[in-house]
């Protein structure tokens, strides 16, 4: 069994399998969670956010289950064994702010009923202590991971470093998939996945189908500002089905960056670099107007998001695209990857494979997780 593709999905898709006993190996041309998954700000999400209007979508339905079954993992009693994950907060917050507050609170009260619980006054983070803020918070039960330290939980000896040249087919079935290294090594997989991200695109080619008709990009211009005192994991309301603004902080040679994606992050895309910042900068500076910003730096991470066409929409949910004994796979966030294991096992049961209790070995190096976005960028700006 091939899996390609080694951000959270893959890895979480071969430890399933070779739990079950599956001879499985994964594939991964670069560094673990260096497409996507440390790109991410680590939030295992309950599928809240996606209900701040009221509106329940299938996305808050597909993520409602996640947050137990991540953290039975981290408690070495669920699916993996995920003992050693870095939890950088247990809970985030949601916060309202100005003259929103007391219809966003009504909302989010009716949103929340189970995710979350408002937070008393004599509880709210030192950040919240000024004058400035007249809003209300609550405490959500989505916990926020160090995505390095799941990385490192789930590496494997049978997690390689190897960059795929060719698939060959007969019909609709994959055959043999060549190697590009010295030797051209090839395999003769049962199955093959392929949760590769941005990746599946030259992978859909490869299978026979239109990568324009099966795959499609969402671009995310993320920001980063280095030097804010206070730790923060948050979600800011306004009147829209996403936040505001989405904020994780990170440890960066000893200072603390905030992350902060969320609909600031969709709107700078098009923007030039500067114009981006600028507007990066006048948003936070109006959520947050008793910061001192003159002082930050900031920087911008670009992601693009690789998912199954959808019509340029979120996927409500974990995608698999079966062709013949391969197929393409998407978790939609990274919080889905149990449920996508799940699809790939039924997928399994279904062409009646079953563990062969063998373990292939193959002359190819281990592959080891990348770097952060905080720990890539070099362009650090001053507004």
């Amino acid at each position: 069994m091939a899996v390609f593709g080694g951000g959270i999905a893959g890895l979480w898709l071969l430890h399933r399998l070779r739990r079950l006993g599956f001879d499985a190996l994964l594939f991964e041309s670069g560094h673990l969670g260096g497409g996507q998954t440390l790109a991410s700000q680590g939030i295992i999400h309950s599928g809240v956010k996606y209900t701040f209007d009221n509106v329940i979508r299938p996305q808050a339905q597909s993520l409602a289950a996640m947050p137990k079954i991540w953290m039975d993992c981290i408690e070495g009693v669920g699916e993996l064994d995920l003992r050693g994950t870095k939890i950088l907060a247990r809970h985030q917050l949601l916060f309202t702010g100005g003259g929103l507050a007391g219809r966003m609170a009504g909302l989010a009260s009716k949103a929340l009923r189970s995710a979350s619980e408002p937070l008393p006054p004599g509880e709210y983070p030192e950040l919240f202590a000024a004058p400035e803020f007249r809003g209300q918070i609550f405490r959500l039960h989505e916990p926020v991971l160090d995505t390095r330290s799941v990385l490192r939980a789930l590496s494997s000896p049978s997690a390689l470093r190897a960059r795929p040249k060719e698939i060959r087919r007969k019909g609709e079935s994959v055959t043999q998939i060549v190697f590009d290294d010295a030797a051209e090594t090839v395999i003769l997989p049962k199955a093959a996945v392929f949760a590769a991200g941005a990746g599946n695109e030259w992978f859909a080619a490869q299978l026979g189908l239109d990568p324009a008709k099966t795959t499609q990009r969402r671009p995310l211009r993320m920001f980063l500002a280095r030097g804010l005192p206070p730790r923060l994991y948050a979600h800011y309301l306004a009147p829209d089905p996403k936040p505001r603004v989405t904020i994780t902080s990170h440890d960066c040679l000893g200072e603390n960056v905030w992350y902060i994606g969320g609909n600031v992050a969709e709107k700078a895309v098009g923007m030039s670099d500067d114009d981006a910042l600028r507007w990066a900068h006048s948003e936070l500076t109006d959520i947050f107007p008793w910061l001192d910003w003159k002082a930050v730096p900031w920087a911008i991470y670009d992601v693009d998001r690789a998912e199954p066409s959808a019509s340029k929409l979120l996927p409500g949910g974990p995608v698999l695209r079966p062709v013949g004994n391969a197929a393409l796979a998407w978790p939609s966030k990274l919080a889905l990857a149990p449920a996508l294991a799940d699809q790939v096992l039924r997928w399994l049961q279904e062409r009646k494979m079953s563990p062969s209790h063998r373990t292939t070995t193959l002359p190819f190096p281990p592959a080891q997780p990348g770097q952060y976005p905080w720990e890539e960028v070099r362009a650090w700006k001053k507004l």
